[in-house]
């Protein structure tokens, strides 16, 4: 976000934003095409159910959107939309998690319902912060972009994805 920044203004900048974007999700996407592939042995070494795998592949990939929206509040210098995120998503997660541990998953372990009621409000977000941006610049492929982007995004999403499976894991 920083670099395109001090490259690109105006609707230039949100068409790098917006391609940048869409290789960090098609990175994910083809991450967790991967992994799905082999669901039942990544479940299996994990020992996981391949419910929550799938869970947990969705909410890395929201993660990858909500942190792209994150920082690029935060060059923005645009605190309000942080704070109303970082408690909407407090309040949301701990509320789910307890309506889904005390009365809708009663005949699973609480951590399922610990663990969906965390991550569905991440990939809600995540989902509607992909949208935003990638409506908002309306450019998926544009060459100037990628040769851009591909040497700052690659990096940061196998990082990203990396922290949110050891997140998971712990």
């Amino acid at each position: 976000i920083a670099p395109a920044s001090i490259y690109y203004t105006g609707k230039d900048r949100d068409r790098l934003l917006s391609n940048s974007l869409t290789i960090s999700l098609a990175a994910g996407l083809i991450i967790s095409a991967f992994i799905l592939t082999f669901l039942k042995s990544v479940s299996g070494f994990m020992e996981l159910s391949p419910f929550l795998v799938v869970v947990m592949i969705a909410h890395s990939l929201a993660t990858v959107g909500v942190q792209w929206a994150l920082a690029k509040f935060a060059y923005d210098k645009n605190a309000k939309l942080i704070f109303a995120y970082s408690i909407t998503i407090c309040v949301s997660s701990i509320a789910l998690s307890l309506l889904l541990i005390e009365w809708l998953l009663k005949d699973h372990p609480p951590y399922v319902g610990y663990i969906l009621g965390h991550a569905v409000p991440y990939i809600i977000a995540g989902v509607l912060f992909f949208i935003y941006f990638l409506l908002k610049g309306r450019s998926f492929f544009w060459k100037e972009a990628w040769k851009f982007c591909l040497p700052l995004c690659l990096p940061r999403v196998f990082h990203i994805l990396s922290t949110s499976v050891l997140r998971q894991s712990a």
